[in-house]
């Protein structure tokens, strides 16, 4: 994992990508010096799922059309 400060959000790359529809827990307490489980965070990850949703449909399709070609490098 890298991870590198971008503005007020910490950007981290995983190598390799973590796996499609699995749950991740992370546990940032030791980092931050709060006590054991405070600074925790979950992610699932789910291919194709722009709007969080937990599943992968018609939404994320006009999500991702919409914004085709908007992004900055």
């Amino acid at each position: 994992m890298n991870c590198t400060p971008q503005g007020n959000d910490l950007r981290c790359t995983f190598t390799p990508a973590l796996e499609n529809a699995a749950t991740y827990r992370f546990d940032l307490s030791a980092l931050t010096g709060s006590p054991p489980g405070t600074d925790v965070f979950v992610v699932r990850g789910l291919l194709g799922d722009v709007d969080g949703s937990g599943t992968v449909g018609g939404a994320d399709r006009s999500m991702v059309h919409a914004a085709w070609g908007s992004c900055a490098p």
